[in-house]
């Protein structure tokens, strides 16, 4: 079984200058570097710490992902709600599983494809073709058709006591508390909507040529217009004092509090991105040919690149504790763990190392890069040592280290990665950079408490109508 802990900024110590040390705070490169230079004849060196390896979970970037195909018809909506996760698709294709790691049950409803699917207030919601509607409060069992005219509907959304589903030609219906009996049909415009959701007291819908309409408190009458951008927008979502929108061509918007006024254009690769959601401390995109972003807190600057595949991903959605979840293309289906569990008392420590991305600038005479693993202030394996410009993956072995080794050193924040940067007689510039830092811990559990952990391998790796 295996751990992974990233450093963490409370636990870093920048012993001689390390310049933008949190960019290595990462499981993934983004070409965004920790940067060190050395003097002539000098060597410059930085601690780099990680918290929370044994005892305590810890939350885990949304950066490795585990393939679990089901079917091959594509999976166009996923969601999360009282205990079941629930993904929907082409010809009336709909899944469901209490976890995302096993097999999940096909429990197939008419023959319509479906678009989105979504939870609420005791009910589960599938929309699609054709003003396709089916709910249920139990999705293990049939699902009562309910459909709402005859337009395609293409994302479905509950949120501050209402239900709101949108599709084609400006189509928008609505229904107070529950899906049942007929909804209330409140047509805004004649573009296309793509996405719908609520946040922070507004509801928002997003669709083709750069639509934009937002409402709040509630759905009902006139919404306003906010036109961002020319490119279809294909989904959105509001967490952590954001809103976010993504679509065309990698398009990728953002904006503070509420979706009115001019949106922060933050484009992320070229491939267009379908679906966004916030969760756990990490937003999360996911697109065409297995496009899949990640960024920590909020939306603004860099994303972190996680492709996964090459089918088209259509929807992603966190479970509020556990698990993240995307669905696409061919039955295509991913998860990942959102918290890793500490290693558990009397478990057997199989190696621990350190893991890292790292290039120099320059080829020196006596320039080379040095990873030395350390528990308690002392040097623990053999340090790995560089000696090229070219960017690459490194690892580094500690030496033999016992559980209480690992707790003990947690407590003290010591365990760490030390990287040096070393310059020969020259005046040449070389300067270290450090893309990424990130340990992993393989361990043997006891058998009683192997039965019960529920490790992710260690594996590192749109919404179109």
């Amino acid at each position: 079984m295996t751990i992974t802990r990233r450093v963490a900024n409370r636990h870093t110590v920048v012993l001689t200058g390390w310049t933008s040390p949190s960019e290595a705070y990462h499981f993934l490169g983004e070409n965004a570097y920790a940067t060190l230079v050395s003097g002539k004849n000098e060597t410059r060196s930085g601690d780099f710490g990680f918290p929370n390896i044994a005892a305590s979970n810890a939350d885990v970037e949304p950066a490795f992902w585990t393939s679990n195909t089901q079917g091959s018809t594509t999976l166009s909506g996923v969601a999360y709600g009282n205990g079941y996760w629930v993904a929907a698709g082409n010809t009336g294709t709909l899944y469901y599983a209490t976890s995302p790691t096993g097999p999940w049950t096909s429990n197939p409803q008419g023959s319509a494809s479906f678009n989105d699917v979504a939870y609420g207030n005791g009910y589960w919601v599938a929309v699609g073709v054709s003003g396709t509607l089916y709910y249920a409060t139990d999705p293990t069992g049939s699902w009562t058709s309910n459909a709402q005219g005859s337009t395609d509907l293409s994302s479905v959304y509950y949120g501050n006591g209402y239900w709101v589903t949108v599709g084609l030609s400006g189509t928008l219906y609505y229904k107070a508390t529950d899906p049942t009996g007929a909804w209330t049909s409140n047509a805004q415009g004649a573009s296309s909507f793509w996405g719908v959701s609520y946040g922070n007291g507004y509801w928002a819908a997003c669709g083709s040529g750069g639509t934009l309409y937002y409402k709040l408190t509630d759905p009902t009458g006139s919404w306003t217009s906010n036109p961002q951008g020319a490119s279809s927008r294909f989904g959105l979502a509001y967490g952590n004092g954001y809103w976010v929108m993504v679509g065309t061509g990698g398009t990728l918007y953002y904006h503070a509090t509420d979706p009115t006024g001019s949106w922060t254009l933050n484009s992320q690769g070229g491939t267009s991105l379908q679906f966004t959601a916030y969760g756990n401390g990490y937003w999360v995109t996911v697109g065409d040919t297995g496009a899949l972003f990640y960024r920590a807190t909020d939306p603004t600057g860099s994303w972190i690149s996680s492709t996964q595949g090459s089918n088209n991903l259509n929807s992603v959605a966190y479970d509020g504790s556990a698990y993240w979840v995307t669905v696409g293309g061919s039955g295509t289906l991913y998860y990942t763990r959102a918290q890793e569990p500490g290693i558990p008392d009397n478990s057997t420590i199989n190696s621990v190392k350190v893991y890292v991305e790292w290039g120099m600038t320059a080829l020196v005479t006596g320039g080379e890069l040095g990873l030395q693993p350390r528990v308690n202030n002392a040097n623990s394996g053999t340090e790995l040592v560089k000696t090229t410009t070219t960017e690459e993956a490194g690892i580094a072995t500690f030496g033999t280290v016992t559980l209480s080794d690992l707790r003990s050193a947690e407590t003290s924040d010591l365990i760490e990665a030390r990287v040096r940067v070393t310059k020969g007689s020259t005046n040449t510039a070389m300067t270290g950079r450090l893309d990424y830092c990130y340990l992993e811990v393989d361990f043997t559990a006891p058998p009683a408490a192997a039965r019960i952990f529920d490790p992710i391998p260690f594996v590192p790796r749109g919404r179109s109508l």
